[in-house]
């Protein structure tokens, strides 16, 4: 697994195991993850490499197969990119009920 950023975008990248390199290429899977702070992209960078090798050990499970239609790799890198999207917006979520909780705390200390 790599993490790695340019500017203030963050991308993951994680290496395809040696077997599965004649389903997906020996090429690493990238994913943008976007802005975040580094905690947040470490977190989601480790989220999202348990879930690749959630993946790749059903790919291997299948015998090289993920969807009837779709080439694998596309497949793999189509879910991760869906999980990226719902740690951002459950990040986002977290973000607006801590902002909630700090108002009710000065309001409660401004009475």
């Amino acid at each position: 697994m790599r993490l790695a950023r340019r500017g203030a975008v963050w991308r993951f990248q994680i290496r395809v195991p040696r077997d599965l390199e004649p389903v997906l290429s020996a090429t690493p899977i990238r994913i943008p993850i976007g802005t975040a702070t580094t905690r947040e992209a470490q977190s989601q960078a480790r989220l999202l490499a348990g879930r690749a090798e959630s993946a790749f050990l059903a790919l291997k499970a299948r015998g090289g197969r993920m969807g009837e239609h779709e080439d694998p790799r596309d497949e793999l890198i189509r879910i991760l990119k869906a999980n990226t999207e719902e740690l951002r917006e459950a990040r986002a979520e977290d973000r607006k009920q801590w902002a909630e909780l700090a108002g009710e705390q000065r309001r409660f200390h401004a009475e």
